[in-house]
């Protein structure tokens, strides 16, 4: 008893199946959807992520570069710091041996020498004294003193310039080396 189909039941399936193929497509469209969004999210997520690692690494070599700047900072103003303490110790340098010098020429030299010797002959030092000094002060050294400071030693003294000796003296027996040093 096969009966042909009637047209309404053809309808009907062709209603069903079109039916059930709206929906699978749906269905499908939905999965494809949901799988498209499910993909934005990661991709979202992996943006935020790598932003989010890519802060962090800028605000690191920032404050290295921070550090770094005012290390370079630090040892600027020490270098600095040192230079001008130099600088300043040579002009103090400078200006004490040009004091100095100033302080032992002439009388304040005889004086000092006059002085260094008493002392020197009354802790025994040899009878005949040699003085080493400068060429200048040697030759500035002139015979009055000379004399004034045979009589108040009562011994022989003579007066030796030296080239190694810039300012001051150098006193001692005459022969012997020289023992004290007023420079």
């Amino acid at each position: 008893m096969n009966t042909p189909p009637s047209v309404e039941n053809l309808d009907g399936l062709i209603q069903k199946i079109r039916q059930e193929g709206v929906e699978r497509a749906q269905r499908e469209a939905d999965a494809l959807i949901a799988a498209a969004r499910q993909r934005a999210a990661e991709i979202v997520q992996a943006a935020e992520q790598r932003a989010a690692q890519l802060i962090r690494e800028a605000e690191e070599r920032r404050q290295q570069e921070a550090t770094a700047l005012q290390q370079a900072q630090e040892r600027a103003a020490r270098d600095w710091l040192l230079a001008v303490r130099a600088e300043l110790n040579g002009l103090l340098r400078r200006l004490i041996q040009r004091e100095c010098s100033a302080a032992l020429a002439g009388p304040a030299l005889g004086e000092l020498i006059c002085g260094v010797a008493v002392e020197w002959m009354r802790h025994g030092g040899a009878k005949d004294l040699e003085l080493l000094l400068n060429e200048q002060d040697a030759r500035a050294l002139d015979d009055s003193f000379l004399a004034r400071l045979q009589a108040e030693l009562d011994a022989g003294v003579s007066v030796q310039p030296h080239p190694d000796i810039r300012a001051g003296f150098q006193i001692g027996g005459r022969g012997e080396a020289m023992a004290h040093s007023g420079n």
